[in-house]
């Protein structure tokens, strides 16, 4: 185990000219940990400026964030939405975690110095939408300079070359009748580098939908909502879990087929009491057929769960 104390003081001021809106601040925090293996403990300081501003007017949206440690690392986000166009890009310089750098138990120990890692961010999307339809295709890149992760041989590892992640997708959403019939679908698809290969696994294409329907019954006094979501991934080797770390490592031994799962469900609300119905795993016919979640961890079996929430104020 470890013991943690910290200190966080902040200070600074905000206000609004017109349509700008901003808040600049100073920010001062100590902390101090000991693993209970150690007799002494560490203590980290850090001081920080940060500040951010925003615009809003008619369908222009200008967001900007910025905060700059003393120790070098800096975090940088900025949005900018032009009716149809959405983009937004992140910069960072991200210290490791006190857990990456420095940890101890009665299975695991490390030491490190790592670096800081450089992430940059960009996300752009296009909004196209009426009464009935909203259809957003979307591009995201993501590249990593000195990315740590936790290796098969649940230690933490730097990897100094650039990684890119790549992720093309369309957002949908369906509207009819009054939203009395409704689709959600989000589908994705992800390129890596060539660089990420046996360090960062994720699932080339991966699609989550959901058709329901929505109402109000019994002369419009209780809403009513039942359907179907369905998710889908392609084959992948997903991370593995070591439960000594309670944490995920990388992995490239145990294959996770490609699955489809879909659940059926049925919601409600009287007043103040809300009834839900969801089995689970439907498509699973067969009691020995199913997939993991992560390596030699079963996802959920078919099973029927109820809901009952009942709040006892107005």
């Amino acid at each position: 185990s470890v013991k943690l104390k910290t200190f966080n003081n902040r200070v600074g001021f905000k206000g609004a000219v017109k349509k700008l809106k901003y808040n600049i601040f100073a920010n001062y925090r100590n902390v101090g940990y000991r693993y209970t293996t150690y007799s002494n403990s560490t203590s980290i300081n850090r001081f920080y400026l940060g500040g951010n501003i925003g615009y809003f007017k008619n369908n222009i949206k200008i967001q900007g964030d910025l905060k700059i440690k003393s120790s070098g690392d800096y975090s940088l986000k900025g949005i900018l939405n032009i009716g149809l166009l959405n983009v937004s890009y992140y910069s960072s310089l991200h210290e490791p975690s006190i857990y990456l750098n420095r940890y101890s138990s009665n299975h695991h120990t490390w030491e490190n110095d790592f670096k800081s890692s450089f992430i940059n961010v960009l996300d752009s999307r296009l909004s196209l939408s009426n009464d009935n339809i909203s259809f957003e295709p979307f591009l995201k890149i993501v590249s990593i300079s000195d990315h740590i992760y936790i290796s098969e041989d649940k230690v933490p590892i730097q990897f100094e070359d650039i990684i890119v992640n790549n992720q093309i997708g369309i957002d949908l959403k369906i509207r009819l009748f009054n939203k009395m019939i409704n689709l959600d679908n989000k589908y994705t698809y992800s390129i890596l580098s060539e660089s990420s290969q046996n360090i960062i696994n994720i699932p080339d294409h991966h699609n989550y939908s959901k058709l329901y329907y929505s109402g109000n019954w019994f002369k419009n006094t209780i809403p009513v909502q039942f359907g179907v979501n369905m998710y889908y991934r392609t084959k992948y080797y997903g991370n593995g879990y070591e439960p000594a770390l309670q944490s995920y490592y990388v992995q490239n031994s145990f294959m996770l087929d490609n699955y489809l799962r879909y659940n059926l469900f049925f919601n409600m609300q009287i007043q103040n009491l809300r009834i839900s119905l969801k089995m689970t795993h439907f498509n699973q016919f067969d009691k020995f057929d199913g997939y993991f979640v992560t390596p030699y961890y079963p996802g959920q079996k078919k099973v029927l769960d109820l809901g009952v929430r009942w709040y006892f104020f107005n």
